[in-house]
């Protein structure tokens, strides 16, 4: 056990009494300098820590902490997140995932961590991922279906991510093709990226991103009237109507959840999580700007058809949509 784990152990079992640096040091053989580091990296985990003059250290919130292997032992889960790697920073879980599927990793195999560096959303935009601030992991699929229907995974994901945030209370919306919003902001994303042979899908990775614990400031300026975390819609909220969850409490119910719906995608098809989508669809029969490339098209969002393409009725016609996003009026 390292020293950082030893210093949490102590913590929890004390919590939420103060213990000094001086008898952390002493208790476990170490030097002042080692737990004050300790500290420090508990803290970039997410670990909410006071420290007080004169009385020392203790632990507010035992269940922010991200990087536990605790957490995968309580998962009621069938395969998710039965195999698990854990990290303080990367530069993308995405790119550790790919890496570890090509080494073999197996369905539902998962990467978590704490920051993203390099943290990419779809069509390579930038992914702010700061440190104890959100859920950033990638999860390793291998549903042996089509490549010709691997485009409805986001779409299934996007169904067990606003499954998840309405355990605690919450209202999302889904936008189409992979954006999770809550009061018109956007609160989650997934990316799809993945691996074929001839015109089956050898495997997906599926990257998530979930923002939890952010302040606006948290933000970078241009996505501050875009963006929200959990935290914020609970605060707005007057603290009435959201349970704010801790992070890790989220990502048990998001692995459980996913596991669920792209099991029923398996099983069922797209066609029987149809509905799903809908019910929870942002914008629906609203005028929008739907954008692909460098097109843009102005039509009445009707929802989507049984294989996940949008439908967008022109004032001519009713489109299929395969790509694209709806765009931010």
């Amino acid at each position: 056990m390292t020293v950082k784990d030893q210093v949490y152990a102590r913590l929890l079992e004390l919590s939420p009494r103060y213990v000094s640096g001086e008898a952390l040091a002493a208790s476990l053989g170490v030097s002042r300098t080692a737990i004050w580091k300790a500290i420090r990296a508990l803290k970039e985990e997410g670990l909410n820590i006071e420290a007080r003059h004169r009385h020392g250290y203790r632990l507010l919130e035992h269940d922010n902490r991200l990087l536990s292997e605790d957490h995968f032992t309580r998962l009621r889960t069938q395969v998710f997140g039965k195999a698990y790697r854990l990290y303080t920073e990367v530069e993308s879980t995405q790119d550790i995932a790919k890496a570890w599927a090509n080494e073999g990793a197996p369905h539902g195999a998962v990467v978590v961590s704490e920051r993203q560096t390099k943290g990419r959303g779809r069509l390579s935009r930038n992914w702010s991922s700061p440190s104890g601030k959100g859920l950033w992991l990638s999860v390793i699929l291998r549903p042996g279906c089509p490549l010709s229907v691997a485009h409805q995974l986001p779409l299934v994901s996007a169904v067990a991510v606003a499954r998840s945030l309405e355990h605690f209370g919450f209202g999302p919306r889904l936008k189409w093709p992979n954006d999770v919003m809550i009061v018109d902001r956007k609160v989650a994303g997934m990316l799809i990226e993945g691996q074929g042979e001839l015109d089956r899908l050898k495997y997906a990775v599926l990257g998530i991103g979930i923002n939890v614990l952010q302040s606006a400031d948290d933000f970078p300026e241009a996505l501050r009237t875009r963006a929200i975390s959990l935290k914020m819609a609970h605060e707005e909220s007057g603290e009435r109507f959201y349970t704010l969850p801790t992070r890790p409490q989220l990502l048990m119910v998001l692995l459980e959840r996913l596991e669920e719906e792209i099991s029923r995608w398996e099983n069922e098809s797209f066609a029987m999580l149809q509905d799903d989508w809908l019910k929870r669809a942002w914008r629906l029969h609203e005028l929008i700007e739907l954008s692909s490339g460098r097109e843009r098209v102005r039509g009445r969002f009707i929802g989507i058809d049984a294989h996940g393409y949008a439908l967008l009725q022109t004032e001519e016609e009713l489109l299929t949509l395969t790509s694209g996003e709806i765009a931010f009026q």
